[in-house]
Parts: structure tokens; C-alpha cells; sequence
């Protein structure tokens, strides 16, 4: 992925046969699906970084997408309180710290109604959040996120995490769009895409299953 300049993007395996999940949690989707989004995403991020997987790779693109992030300082927090008792022993390849190596190589997206957006932006950088939609999942807030990530955190920071250095920086956008020259292809199509999600975002009308902008969301079978 790094030689080819491919952002790699994880994603928790709730129904997935080799998650580990099934065995801790069997048939109860709750369960699973409530600890798969977290936990398979911090071990993911755990082995990445302690595992020195950014060392060795330092422009390698990563995202975590799909299960929200105010997880991201939290474990970041964890790791660096280990970090002096056991990176001389276990890790001395490690020459930054778990946070400079997430700033440095790390996206987390967000689904645009989380209440700690703001908080969590303060404490890793809007600029290393992108937003993902989850459509068409069960539990999307499309076609609303965009509006909601508008009403629910400044503009600043919603600048940030649609349209600057979050989703252009995590999928090389606007390297692209330098090197053909033309705001047309590359991150221009993802700036029309947003645009056109952020007025679907203004239609409250309540289809099943999809939740409208004040986060109800419409019994569905």
C-alpha cells in the first residue's frame, strides 16, 4: 500500500467468520456488534503502532472508518502511559511517540451525530477526522450525517473534517488534483459528492429505517 500510494482503510468484522467476536460473543449480535466497532479497531490500531508497522512504513495512509472515533486519544493515552516502562524491552524500534505516529499516518471518521465530535477533534486534530456515511448499513444516518456533523460542531471544525485535511490528505486528493491541475477530477468530485450529500442532509422526510436530521429514526421491519 505504501509503494503504490493506496490508503488502507479497517473496518470492524462483525459478521465476518474469522472475528473473534463470534467466539466471545456467539449468536447475540448485540453484543458483537457493539464491541466488535471498538474493540477490533483498537487492536488494529494497537498492532499498527506498537507493532511498528508505521515505523517501518512512515508514509503509509491508514483510516478507521466506520465506528466513530472518541475511542482514537482515549487508547492513545493508554499506550503512552505504557510507553516508558516497555518500549526499551519490547519495542526499541520505535522512534516517535503513539501520538505523533497517529498524527502522522492515522484518519478516524465519524458518522456525523456523535455529542463528542468537537471534544475528540480537540484532542487529535480535526484534520486527522474524515466522515463516513455507513450507507446503506441498518444503522446509517444517511442521507443526513453531513447536516448533523453542520449542526452539532463549529464550522471550523466541519470545514476540517469535509473538505480539508481529512479526507484529501487521507486518500491523496489533493496531491491528485496537483498533478492533473484541474479541480474537476480527483477531490472535485468528492467536493460535489459532499455537496450533494449535504443537501440531501436537508430532507427530513422519514423514510424506514433511516433516521431523520433531528436523529429520529422510523420503525422499520
Amino acid at each position: 500500500h505504501e509503494d503504490l500510494d493506496v490508503t488502507l482503510g479497517f473496518h470492524e468484522g462483525t459478521g465476518a467468520w474469522y472475528s473473534h467476536m463470534n467466539v466471545l460473543y456467539g449468536e447475540n449480535r448485540f453484543y458483537r456488534h457493539v464491541a466488535s466497532h471498538w474493540i477490533e479497531m483498537q487492536q488494529a490500531l494497537i498492532a499498527m503502532i506498537v507493532g511498528g508497522v508505521f515505523e517501518f512504513h512512515p508514509r503509509l495512509r491508514v483510516g478507521f472508518l466506520e465506528a466513530q472515533n472518541s475511542w482514537v486519544p482515549g487508547l492513545l493515552s493508554r499506550i503512552e502511559w505504557d510507553y516508558p516502562q516497555y518500549r526499551d524491552s519490547h519495542a526499541p524500534y520505535l522512534s516517535l511517540t503513539p501520538r505523533e505516529y497517529f498524527r502522522r499516518n492515522c484518519w478516524a471518521a465519524v458518522e456525523g451525530s456523535e455529542p463528542e465530535i468537537e471534544a475528540t477533534a480537540g484532542l487529535i486534530g480535526a484534520d486527522r477526522m474524515c466522515i463516513s456515511t455507513d450507507y446503506p448499513h441498518f444503522d446509517s444516518n444517511f442521507p443526513n450525517v453531513s447536516s448533523n456533523l453542520l449542526r452539532g460542531v463549529r464550522r471550523e471544525t466541519a470545514a476540517q473534517i469535509l473538505l480539508g485535511g481529512g479526507i484529501d490528505e487521507l486518500l491523496a486528493l489533493r496531491r491528485d488534483r496537483a498533478l492533473v491541475g484541474s479541480d474537476d477530477v480527483a477531490s472535485g468530485v468528492v467536493v460535489r459528492h459532499l455537496h450533494d450529500v449535504r443537501l440531501l442532509g436537508d430532507v427530513d422526510e422519514a423514510q424506514p429505517g433511516v433516521p431523520t436530521a433531528d436523529g429520529r429514526r422510523p420503525h422499520s421491519r
